[in-house]
């Protein structure tokens, strides 16, 4: 009986611990645990991306190039999208029900509880037509997103594009460990090509996040703990380009009906005003859900407009070469301002070869500038190549060679954007190659001298060489980018290297002078502007595939010149009949303002010569 009594107390106290803990676990389970309240009243937490706003694209002149407009894309969850009937998908999203099918089935097994995209870039008219449907599908939402819209139809070669990021980009940014910042997911739009590509880290900006609690039914139920894991998008940054978005579409009606290029550089910058690559077409073809389709139209086109002319066709110079021959043979002290060479219509050491427009007589430096001639070039490079300073031509040659580096041929300007080819500026090794180590020479690589032979040039060098020159021995690397917009909306500019190259300020001078007069009653009278002093080089490229190509380059003004430039019309014949007036009416325009002469201006925008190129079989790409 007493062992009875004695457990009783024993029994309700541990009775009343039990109750105790009872009681202070289902507080915590009904009043302090957010998680169990959650199971309690709410199937998940579903986290929403909310995209940034993409950062806008000004052009020098402070007009806004490229900005945003809203698009909608139509996301699903593949465990829990319910279609009872395709027909509406199809009707209202332009979707077929292979397409359907195709698209819910390749997230199926990968990605079974992630929104993934049905049908993207969706216009305002197809979201509001599409939303009032929505009511009879479950796990599909849309999203809204921006597209790039273009306030000027031009530039689409070194603008680029946004679309769908793909596997292999996905890859790289993980690669680069940039995942930290910025996670790529199927769907995101990313820059492809030109400025959206190379600027892609400013542009994107930095995804924000919503977290939102839903109930059974998967009804919205607003931010989960009032927003405390909610996370606001940062917009992308806003970035300043040097080009003149009225002289870019200018030089686009310029080549319209053209193949080619023109490339417009401030000297005392390096920064780029114009940069066409004829056939042109409108960037917002590269825009909305005919992107792939029109994509796919540009690719196919025999004009190739996909190729970024000015960096990546690489064409023999022609006679704006000899502008360079000339600087780097009085660099080297090979020739000097009173040097005078034979012209009787030929070069005579090579049995006529190269011939000449007409006979020059005791041609000077200046005059052989001015009136191209080919005797003197040829014999300047003969000289060159045959100083007695020199062991043998390997040494004369390699000296040759890096004068002609320093200038920027035969490597890469460094621009920022992708896809910048060197042209070509053979090694010595090359020759070597060729014909044997001892059996090559001056006469073997005459061609040279008048920029007919193995050497390549891009449009954007010929622009720079002029640059080069109109600043007198000195060169900016290229660039688009200016400035940068700062957290206070202030402008940060970018610096840029400068390149020194060979050669005098009287050296320069020389051959400006002669440039001048190219102009003034030479072979480029055609680029004369009244009240500004052009000085310029023609150039007529030969081309094997049909009619030669016209090519010119030029600065103005004279001193302290305010823009260079060059330009290249593919099978179109002589430098100064359509290269030269093409470039001094862009110079005008940027300089001025506007054209002073309507005829000049008809002339070139009535000429037309895909139909001849499209004959002749294409060009050189």
């Amino acid at each position: 009986m007493n062992q009875v009594s004695n457990r009783g107390p024993i029994l309700l106290a541990i009775f009343s611990v039990v109750i105790v803990v009872y009681l202070i676990r289902l507080f915590f389970l009904q009043v302090m645990s957010e998680e169990y309240a959650l199971k309690a009243e709410a199937r998940d937490l579903n986290e929403e991306t909310i995209y940034p706003s993409r950062g806008i694209i000004y052009d020098r002149n402070d007009n806004i190039y490229v900005k945003n407009s809203p698009i909608f894309e139509v996301q699903f969850i593949p465990n829990e999208i319910t279609i009872p009937d395709t027909t509406v998908l199809e009707t209202y999203l332009g979707l077929t029900r292979e397409q359907i099918r195709k698209r819910i089935k390749k997230y199926d097994d990968i990605a079974r509880y992630q929104w993934q995209p049905l049908a993207t870039q969706l216009s305002k008219e197809a979201y509001s037509r599409f939303s009032e449907q929505m009511w009879q599908f479950e796990g599909i939402k849309i999203v809204a997103r921006l597209a790039r819209e273009y306030n000027y139809p031009a530039g689409a070669n070194f603008l680029g594009y946004i679309n769908q990021v793909d596997s292999n980009e996905i890859k790289r940014f993980i690669a680069e460990g940039d995942t930290v910042n910025y996670r790529y997911n199927s769907g995101d739009l990313i820059g492809k090509l030109g400025i959206e590509r190379q600027y892609e880290k400013l542009l994107r900006g930095k995804k924000g996040k919503e977290v939102i609690l839903r109930d059974v039914f998967k009804r919205p139920m607003g931010s989960y703990a009032n927003g405390a894991y909610d996370e606001p998008p940062v917009s992308g940054r806003d970035i300043k380009l040097g080009i003149d978005a009225n002289l870019q579409t200018f030089g686009e009606q310029l080549m319209r009906n053209k193949r080619g290029s023109i490339v417009a550089i401030e000297p005392a910058s390096g920064e780029i005003l114009a940069f066409v690559s004829a056939p042109c077409f409108d960037p917002g073809l590269l825009t909305g859900r005919d992107l792939g389709k029109n994509y796919a139209m540009l690719e196919s086109d025999p004009n190739l407009p996909l190729i970024n002319r000015p960096l990546s066709a690489q064409y023999p110079p022609g006679s704006i070469f000899k502008i360079l021959q000339a600087l780097a043979a009085m660099s080297n002290e090979v020739i000097h301002e009173n040097t005078h060479f034979s012209c009787g219509g030929s070069w005579f050491r090579n049995k006529g070869k190269p011939a000449c427009h007409g006979a020059h007589g005791a041609c000077s430096l200046h005059n052989g500038i001015k009136h191209s001639c080919n005797s003197f070039f040829a014999e300047v490079y003969y000289s060159f190549l045959n100083d007695r300073r020199f062991s043998d031509i390997h040494d004369a040659y390699q000296l040759w060679y890096e004068t002609m580096s320093d200038y920027g041929i035969g490597r890469q300007l460094g621009i920022d954007i992708p896809g910048e080819k060197s042209g070509l500026l053979p090694k010595k090794e090359f020759y070597d190659e060729a014909y044997g180590k001892k059996s090559w020479g001056a006469l073997t690589i005459y061609s040279n001298s008048i920029g007919q032979g193995e050497i390549l040039m891009t449009p954007l060098q010929m622009a720079n060489t002029a640059a080069l020159i109109g600043n007198r021995g000195y060169y900016y690397a290229p660039h688009f980018l200016t400035a940068i917009k700062g957290p206070r909306d202030q402008w940060r500019s970018e610096p840029y290297t400068l390149h020194k190259v060979p050669g005098t300020a009287a050296m320069y001078n020389l051959v400006v002078d002669a440039m001048e007069d190219v102009v003034v009653s030479g072979t480029a009278r055609r680029a004369r502007v009244d009240s500004i002093t052009v000085c310029g080089k023609t150039g007529t490229v030969e081309n094997p595939a049909g009619e030669d190509h016209s090519v010119f380059m030029a600065f103005a003004p004279k001193d302290k010149p305010r823009i260079a430039i060059a330009a290249i019309v593919e099978n179109s014949g002589f430098g100064g009949t359509w290269a030269a007036p093409i470039c001094s009416l862009m110079i005008e325009m940027y300089l001025r303002g506007y054209i002073g002469n309507p005829r000049k201006l008809q002339r070139i925008l009535e000429a037309e010569f895909l139909k001849s190129i499209a004959e002749a079989g294409g060009g050189n790409e």
